[in-house]
């Protein structure tokens, strides 16, 4: 197993600790796509590194988590994972409609959990987690939709979120 940690919308290093990517950022060639990209709006020095985004382009805006979502599954081979930490508003903005469609019709979403407003301390934004498998999803699928109430009990809740998912996925597969 080999495990890279680098910003994927760039294959050139930008800090001492990354690897050149070059050439290893080829699409679908990743089984796990793990990550907590910033949220707002995507700097110009990184819209031509990736080409066109579907979903991101906001107008002459190009919404930075977003990017990082449709990066991370250009990455994801077929049947891999997808776990992101997003701004909660993605999946109730009506500009970004088309991508929530696309994610229904084409990922099977397991999991999204919303997290407190502060978890994250400089980001204004509610958070949430996605969990997704890049396959569509079977007949009657139905997401794991869940909340951590308080930043105090993120840990202990975070943990019994966990346990009724691996429950679930024992039951249901």
């Amino acid at each position: 197993m080999r495990v890279y940690r680098q910003d994927s919308l760039t294959t050139e290093p930008r800090f001492e600790w990354e690897e050149d990517l070059t050439g290893l950022l080829e699409v679908e060639s990743f089984d796990l796509v793990i990550g907590n990209p910033p949220a707002g709006h995507l700097p110009e020095e990184f819209r031509g590194s990736v080409g066109s985004y579907e979903f991101a382009s906001q107008g002459r805006l190009t919404l930075c988590e977003v990017a990082f979502l449709e990066q991370a599954l250009r990455l994801t081979r077929a049947g891999g994972r997808v776990a992101l930490i997003l701004p909660e508003g993605l999946f109730a903005n009506v500009r970004t409609r088309p991508l929530r469609e696309y994610l229904h019709r084409e990922t099977t979403v397991e999991m999204v959990v919303g997290l407190p407003r502060g978890t994250f301390p400089f980001t204004p934004a509610k958070m949430c987690i996605l969990l997704l498998y890049k396959q569509p999803p079977p007949p009657k699928h139905c997401a794991l939709l869940a909340e951590v109430s308080e930043e105090a009990k993120l840990g202990e809740e975070l943990a019994t979120i966990a346990q009724v998912y691996k429950e679930r996925r024992k039951t249901h597969g």
